[in-house]
Parts: structure tokens; sequence; C-alpha cells
């Protein structure tokens, strides 16, 4: 029998470069990314700092499960560890949510303080927060209180397709039902058909708008539909 084509293991520091790349070669096919990150194209450098100092909050957020999806080079041997040398073809930031306290993210906060980022549409940002708050606030608190959220999931376009996103995503599927609680996330239009696939079932669509802006983004609130594990039995 054939071993699996990657393998997912907790994201360490050191990962962090590498999953930005993925992150940035994955997400711009994704129409929540053109829709935030307009001016990314002109400030490339902008973009990528910004996001790696995300994925530091998101590392050390005690809430929060930060997974990568690796390829293995049996042939290639890591010269300080002697272990065949992996790469990162995917990730995912996984949310546990059991209290309705939220941890701000506060590497991110300091930066913002800091430097002015320039990637961004600020008007858009600012309206896709608020509902994403919303989202957060009626179903990850209330409606579904006890939940394992997906926040992101990115794939790196060479590795599309072969698996690894639904390695990921199947995780945190068996987590939440491992501990007898609900899986929800929001899909973009890219990761809508590979969630429904998995079980998941839309709850809510919503619609990101800004005055004077013709552009708009739609939000898919999905939960995991456990009746079908039953059914699975």
């Amino acid at each position: 029998m054939s071993s699996p084509p990657f393998k997912i293991r907790p994201a360490r520091i050191r990962d962090l470069p590498r999953i930005t790349t993925v992150c940035l070669a994955g997400l711009p096919d994704d129409p929540t990314f053109d829709f935030l990150w307009r001016y990314a194209h002109e400030y490339p450098d902008d973009n990528y700092f910004f996001w790696l100092q995300r994925f530091k909050d998101d590392l050390y957020d005690p809430k929060k499960t930060f997974l990568v999806a690796v390829e293995s080079a049996d042939r290639h041997k890591d010269e300080e560890s002697g272990e065949p040398r992996e790469t990162i073809v995917a990730f995912a930031v996984w949310e546990r949510n059991d209290t309705a306290s939220h941890i701000p993210h506060l590497i991110s906060q300091l930066v913002r303080k800091e430097f002015t980022r320039r990637d961004g549409d600020v008007k858009r940002t600012a309206a896709f927060l608020e509902v994403m708050d919303k989202v957060h606030a009626k179903y990850w608190e209330k409606k579904y209180a006890q939940n394992y959220h997906l926040e992101l999931l990115a794939t790196h376009p060479d590795y599309r397709r072969r698996g690894a996103g639904t390695l990921l995503s199947q995780w945190g599927i068996d987590q939440g039902l491992a501990a007898g609680i609900d899986i929800g996330v929001e899909a973009s239009p890219m990761g809508f058909r590979l969630y429904s696939q998995l079980g998941f079932t839309l709850e809510e669509t919503l619609m990101v708008e800004v005055e004077g802006d013709d552009a708009k983004l739609k939000v898919k609130v999905m939960v995991y539909d456990k009746s079908k594990e039953s059914l699975k039995a």
C-alpha cells in the first residue's frame, strides 16, 4: 500500500516564511483576496510583511491550531535533523471556540500602530471586518458556541486537487466530532465546493459592500452537517 502523498503536522516558527509564500501564491486566485488587497501588486512587500505578522499571531494564539500539509522528499535529508526534507504545500488555521471571549491579534495591533499598510483597500477591509465580526458573534459565540472554526485554508497552486486541503479540513471535522461540538467555516467562492463535498451545509450568505464602490463580496457561512455521520454508522 502506498503512503499518502502528504502528512499534516503543527506549524513551527521557522515555517512562517514558507507559509506566507504559499499564502501569497494561493490566495490571489480567490475573489476575497482581490477584494481586500487590491493594491497588493503595487506593494508586494507590504502584503508579505503583514501576512507574516498575522501568521505569528495565529501561531501563538492559544485558541488556534496552526497546521501545515507537507510533502517529504525521502532522497534529500535535512542537514540538522537528518529527517527527509519537507516542502510545505498547504496550511490551515483552526480556531477552537468555547467562550464568548475573543483574543485580539496583539502583534498585528502593534505593527499597525507602527506601520501604514498600503496594499489593502481601507474601506473594503473595514466593511469586511464588520461583517466577519457579526458572523463570529452570531454563529461562533452564540448559535454554535462550542465549535471548531476553520479560519483560513490555502494550498499552493502547484499542489491543488491532490488532497492537501481535504486533509487539513478533515482534521478539524474529526476534532469537532470527537469532542461532540459543531464545525464551521466562512466559505470563499473558491472554497464553497470543497466544503460542500466534505459535508458542510450553507447557513447564510452575506454581502460585503461599500457605499460608492461597485465591487461586492459574498461570504457564505457554513456548518458541518453532523447528521450525516449517523447515516454512516
